[in-house]
């Protein structure tokens, strides 16, 4: 049955992950054309424990790195401007008053338009009618022109794209810096440390009190509540502090090496001293009459 639960969960996390991945779309630098880069820094890294995989933070960085270059390249490419589009609207209305009211009477003199968006000049030569403007060049404005709103807009977003992936790399490069410091993992052990020692000393108050608690009446528990146990609580907590003390840097190596020595000769002095006296005792015992 056991076997059976294992497998039912493993079954039912991995459906679960191949519908994230299902759901998990993949853009393009191509589609930042048209899309917003939403950030994603943050839920990528949500955890402490992410923010601190090297590997992730390099495999995260390589890659905006990457999209960066291809965003940029893109804008780089897109040819077209306020300028340009000012320069089609003007071309267009000046042709529009020329031939306004007339049908084909009007011959102006051939004309060269420059195309911002593809860089090239469409020239007509010649005598041109007001036919031939109203079919066939005002098209080329209208084209040029709703083109470079196009263009126009995309350099927009993708302006905004490249420093929507800027942050997210800055964000990235801050905390693979941060993650590197000595000072910054030191100060995690620290507190990791200081909180397992915590918990320990709690654990054994909290077992002594129990102890003394239920075992009231027995020898256990007099023999706690005695000398010898509360010496015993005392020593334990003493040193466990000088431990934690020794590793948040408060006491330095020489003080740990003497006070933990200290209480090491206290300790085993007053062993020795107790079994000599407990021999000593014995003997008197026996050298005492009808002993």
């Amino acid at each position: 049955m056991v076997l059976l639960a294992i497998c039912f969960v493993q079954l039912y996390a991995q459906n679960s992950e191949e519908e994230k991945n299902d759901l998990y779309i993949i853009f393009l630098p191509e589609d930042y054309k048209n899309i917003k880069y939403e950030s994603d820094f943050e839920k990528t890294f949500e955890s402490e424990s992410d923010k601190r995989n090297f590997q992730k933070l390099r495999t995260y960085l390589k890659n905006k790195k990457s999209l960066l270059e291809s965003v940029s390249n893109l804008l780089e490419k897109l040819i077209g401007s306020e300028e340009a589009l000012k320069y089609y609207k003007t071309q267009k209305k000046d042709l529009e008053k020329k031939i306004e009211g007339q049908i084909d009477t009007l011959s102006i003199p051939g004309i060269s338009l420059y195309l911002y968006e593809y860089g090239t000049y469409d020239s007509f030569y010649d005598k041109i009618t007001a036919k031939k403007i109203r079919d066939e060049i005002i098209p080329v404005l209208d084209t040029a022109i709703v083109d470079q709103k196009r263009v126009i807009n995309q350099r927009n977003l993708l302006q905004k794209n490249v420093a929507r992936i800027k942050q997210d790399i800055v964000k990235c490069e801050e905390q693979i810096e941060i993650a590197l410091t000595p000072e910054q993992i030191s100060q995690e052990f620290r507190r990791t440390v200081s909180l397992n020692f915590t918990l320990l000393i709690g654990l054994l108050l909290i077992g002594f009190f129990t102890i003394i608690y239920f075992k009231s009446d027995a020898t256990i528990g007099k023999e706690f509540l005695g000398d010898n146990g509360l010496q015993f609580v005392t020593l334990f907590v003493l040193v466990i502090a000088i431990i934690l003390f020794g590793i948040l840097g408060i006491l330095e190596g020489r003080e740990l090496a003497a006070i933990l020595s200290g209480i090491s000769g206290y300790i085993l002095g007053k062993g020795i001293n107790n079994r000599a006296s407990q021999e000593k005792r014995k003997k008197d015992e026996n050298k005492a009459p009808g002993g």
